[in-house]
């Protein structure tokens, strides 16, 4: 796991900063429990613009597949009690008028790129 910068969004309440950080934080270690030894990494990044509160999150995946609405469905078999991480976050992100991207672009062998980028408009 390598953290680049500090989260530091100011006026964000704890449940929407745990659930932000905490499902991309999730998500990034079950991702990293299925790849081989030498490509189980996470990088983490926070940053600031002059207007915007920017979350990056890159790991090697297994292809997944991303619907329009930039919604992956959950590949556990227990459908039912599983796949609501991203639509946590995107909905924390929303409360503050934010914005979430998200891809899934080919790496290398049969491994691909996840990459999850959220931008937080800055408080005034």
């Amino acid at each position: 796991l390598t953290i680049e910068g500090q989260f530091s969004y100011a006026g964000m309440n704890a449940t929407d900063t745990c659930a932000i950080n905490g499902n991309i934080l999730d998500n990034a270690i079950e991702s990293a429990r299925c790849m081989p030894s030498d490509k189980r990494e996470i990088r983490l990044k926070f940053s600031k613009t002059d207007h915007f509160f920017v979350i990056t999150e890159n790991n090697y995946s297994h292809k997944l597949s991303i619907a329009d609405n930039n919604v992956i469905a959950t590949s556990k078999k227990d459908k039912m009690n599983h796949g609501f991480g991203l639509l946590n976050i995107k909905e924390a992100v929303a409360r503050y008028n934010g914005e979430t991207q998200i891809s899934c672009e080919p790496a290398e062998a049969e491994l691909y790129m996840f990459r999850i980028e959220i931008i937080l408009p800055l408080p005034l």
